[in-house]
């Protein structure tokens, strides 16, 4: 992976790394995200360092057959360690077909490489919905 240098770099690197599949998904929170990051996603509870994030992505795999989250990013705007993301997160089966599209807003704090705050705004809803229903 390269040097990076600037909160910009490290969020944009760290969605990207999303596309890889659920595992490199995985893989880019333990490696990006603080041990005392809080995950604030609208319509779950908070994540407590990437190792409880990795645990809600596993219940979402549980519950829906995902294999990627494509993040695309539509606009970052930065100022000094934050960086405000919008997205639009694609939820992919295997085959690529979309289990569900959903607009996102994030707000992600960076530190020394590592993502030490990050709040999601979206509506959860579908999410949720399909979660509890099994996709």
């Amino acid at each position: 992976m390269p040097d990076l240098k600037t909160p910009e770099q490290v969020v944009r690197a760290f969605f990207h790394r999303w596309d890889d599949g659920m595992d490199a998904m995985e893989q880019a929170f333990r490696d990006t995200m603080a041990g005392a990051c809080v995950w604030g996603n609208t319509g779950f509870p908070d994540c407590h360092g990437p190792e409880e994030s990795v645990g809600m992505l596993r219940q979402m795999r549980e519950a829906l057959p995902v294999a990627v989250v494509k993040g695309e990013i539509v606009k970052t705007v930065v100022q000094g360690r934050d960086v405000v993301v919008e997205r639009i997160d694609h939820l992919l089966r295997e085959d690529g077909s979309a289990i569900l599209t959903m607009k996102v807003l994030g707000i992600l704090a960076v530190q020394d490489g590592k993502i030490v705050e990050w709040r999601e705004y979206a509506d959860a809803s579908a999410l949720g919905a399909l979660m509890t229903k099994g996709g």
